[in-house]
Formats: C-alpha cells, sequence, structure tokens
C-alpha cells in the first residue's frame, strides 16, 4: 500500500463513498496494528482524513503503509533513481 498525503479529493476519488475513505477503512480492517503503546509522531495528523475518521486505529497501522518508496529495496529502489 502507498500512503499518501495529498489532500483528499473526496467525490473525486474512487475510494471515497459515504462521506469517508475507503482506503483508510480497509487498512483498518484488514491490517494487524503494527504500534503499540505511544503511538509515533507523525508531521500529518492534524489533518489526516484517516486520522479524523479511525483515529488511533489507523495510526497503530500507518507505519506498515509505504510512506516513501525510495526505501525500497532491488530493481524497483533502482528503477526510482534513473
Amino acid at each position: 500500500m502507498f500512503r499518501f498525503t495529498a489532500r483528499c479529493r473526496e467525490d473525486g476519488c474512487a475510494n471515497f463513498a459515504g462521506g469517508r475513505c475507503r482506503v483508510a477503512a480497509a487498512v483498518v480492517d484488514h491490517l494487524a496494528p503494527v504500534v503499540d503503546g505511544a503511538l509515533p509522531r507523525c508531521g500529518i495528523r492534524a489533518h489526516c482524513r484517516w486520522w479524523n475518521e479511525h483515529g488511533v486505529e489507523a495510526c497503530r497501522r500507518c507505519p506498515s503503509v509505504v510512506t516513501d518508496d525510495r526505501a525500497r529495496e532491488g530493481a524497483y529502489a533502482e528503477a526510482l533513481r534513473l
């Protein structure tokens, strides 16, 4: 999964329905939490749709979502350097 920080397009996005982000709902419903205890620092939490819709449960899963593709190894990372 890819975690994006751009402003939500809401009804302009195929993953938005019923006033909520279906990606965030899927993350909370299908991924196991990876954070116990205190939540990690987050530069977008104050305006994060996932946080506003799912609170702590979204934050406990967020680190398992790719936030920087440059961190990937192998051929994929090499392709990004081109």
